[in-house]
């Protein structure tokens, strides 16, 4: 296995297991989110049970490094990386990479002003738009969020978004230690 192939796969195991122990997946684990909106009152209810802010930041400090192709980690450079280097578990991957494709632009089941959005679409927004770019653009996502209830349903919606990534992130983790073994058991 070559010195690339070993720091992507250290790199990709460190971030994964800083995201496992993050503070947002043991909330999610341990609490079930309840949001609760009153549309009368344009307010949350006091029953409502969602993650602190700084937990959703967090999360996407690390997050970042799996979804932004700026690094050797991101799904895209690793979905390279299994088709140049690892023939025998790319299938494995890439049907991994289906999952979240699939089930990121599937189309919510409601609709805002006769418009489905897609799970994708409430996931970069609330990446590039609320979480991890200073500069944020004015577009669909940014104007809807300005509405209390949007807020909310917008965070639900990320929530779900975050479950699917994360389990199958574990996945991936867990083919990357068959894979990466497998290259060094071959030499």
């Amino acid at each position: 296995m070559n010195k690339y192939n070993t720091n992507t796969y250290k790199l990709f195991q460190e971030k994964f297991t800083r995201l496992e122990s993050s503070t947002l997946i043991s909330f999610l684990r341990d609490k079930s989110v309840n949001i609760s909106f009153d549309l009368a009152k344009n307010k949350l209810n006091s029953d409502s049970v969602i993650p602190e802010w700084e937990m959703l930041e967090s999360y996407v400090l690390n997050l970042r490094f799996f979804i932004q192709n700026n690094e050797s980690i991101s799904l895209n450079n690793m979905s390279k990386l299994y088709n140049k280097s690892f023939k025998e578990t790319k299938n494995k991957f890439e049907d991994i990479l289906t999952i979240v494709n699939n089930n990121l632009e599937s189309k919510c089941p409601f609709s805002i002003n006769g418009e489905n959005l897609t799970y994708r679409d409430f996931f970069n927004g609330m990446i590039y738009t609320q979480l991890a770019h200073a500069k944020k653009e004015e577009n669909v996502f940014c104007r809807r969020y300005k509405t209390e209830f949007f807020k909310y349903l917008a965070l639900d919606t990320f929530l779900r978004c975050i479950k699917m990534i994360h389990s199958n992130l574990g996945k991936i983790n867990s083919l990357n230690e068959e894979t990466f073994s497998i290259k060094h058991q071959k030499g």
